[in-house]
């Protein structure tokens, strides 16, 4: 306790004329409210000032050695709510998505178990990006919901958030990646040099995205050079996405020019035009980091994030639409016409037909 000291809140003009006030020896200048330290203080106080306010300790004599002050401060804002209004409205958003994506994930399972026949490992792969998703939400919806109500974020739940994240990504480009080459829709196995890459790069990917979130962390290092090096391995991993999806395009197009009409050619053309969109999503979803990288010039990064949640959860979806079980079946006109070559022994006598 010293009765020099003096704990105030201000607005921003009265701190402002803090030093000014100090200088002319008024003893404490102007606050909205100001409680001495002579001996401990517990009290609350209600503002109604429309500018932000700040609360700090006063000294009255400048050249007195400075003091070690103890305590709690707490912040209760009008409704009981502690986020500001563009993280109300994130809040309201990611909500919206978590529920879509739990309709994403219902989706599936009901294709899965409706299409015994059509699901494959691909699939389960899918149902694991959702997860992942699904937790990822989950975790960001918890931790905005009790920093709204208690005004603590907790540090725990913003960590495992971050590393859901990532890890969602990584698995995302991985199942992409296999889409890409062709996994369990033109080829049933792939090589070991294939699965190799892919695993090396989904683990440097995740390294270098963990190096770069501790370094802005810990303060340790320059995180830079980090998402530097992210960019490239995810641009090298773009770049044989974008190649082998364009190759499959090429092959499943010399095989439908060399096809007959059958129920195989309906496959065919399934598996060609559902690499057709699976092309036009992956080329959206590249150009989606660039647009939020712009979006942040013009909007706060909470915003932005939210709408990044949104457009990724879309793109996903449509692309699980596109290779949901049983997206063969969509094409049955081959069938149609096979059974229409097929000569009726009921069928009339041409006209013209000589007569006994």
């Amino acid at each position: 306790p010293n009765e020099n000291l003096a704990l105030a809140m201000l607005t921003a003009h009265q701190r402002s004329r803090v030093e000014h006030d100090m200088d002319d020896r008024q003893g404490y200048p102007m606050s909205l409210w100001r409680a001495s330290l002579a001996e401990p203080v517990v009290a609350t106080f209600q503002s109604w000032s429309k500018e932000p306010v700040a609360i700090g300790i006063l000294q009255n004599w400048p050249t007195f050695p400075p003091m070690v002050v103890t305590g709690a401060v707490s912040f209760d804002p009008v409704g009981g709510r502690h986020l500001p209004p563009e993280l109300q409205v994130s809040n309201l958003v990611l909500s919206f998505v978590f529920v879509a994506c739990c309709a994403s994930i219902l989706m599936l399972l009901v294709y899965t178990l409706r299409f015994k026949d059509c699901r494959s490992r691909l699939h389960l792969a899918f149902l694991g990006c959702f997860l992942l998703k699904f937790l990822t939400l989950l975790l960001q919806l918890v931790e905005l919901i009790d920093s709204d109500v208690t005004g603590y974020p907790s540090f725990f739940r913003e960590i495992s958030a971050v590393v859901l994240k990532h890890v969602q990504d990584i698995c995302i480009m991985g199942v992409f990646f296999l889409i890409g080459v062709g996994w369990k829709i033109t080829r049933q196995h792939l090589r070991s040099s294939e699965w190799i890459f892919a695993l090396v790069a989904m683990a440097i990917g995740f390294l270098l995205r963990m190096m770069s979130f501790l370094c802005g962390l810990l303060g340790a290092c320059n995180p830079i050079r980090y998402k530097l090096t992210v960019f490239t391995v995810n641009a090298l991993c773009s770049l044989v996405i974008i190649v082998a999806t364009n190759f499959n395009i090429f092959v499943l197009t010399r095989q439908l020019q060399e096809s007959h009409v059958s129920s195989e050619a309906s496959w065919i053309y399934a598996k060609f035009y559902a690499y057709m969109r699976f092309r036009i999503c992956y080329l959206y979803y590249i150009m989606l980091e660039v647009a939020c990288d712009a979006a942040m010039r013009l909007f706060r990064e909470p915003i932005v994030q939210v709408m990044k949640e949104v457009v990724e959860w879309l793109l996903l979806t449509v692309v699980l639409w596109v290779w949901r079980p049983g997206y063969m079946e969509e094409y049955k006109v081959f069938d149609l016409a096979c059974a229409s070559d097929v000569p009726s022994s009921d069928s009339e006598e041409p006209l013209g037909a000589p007569e006994d």
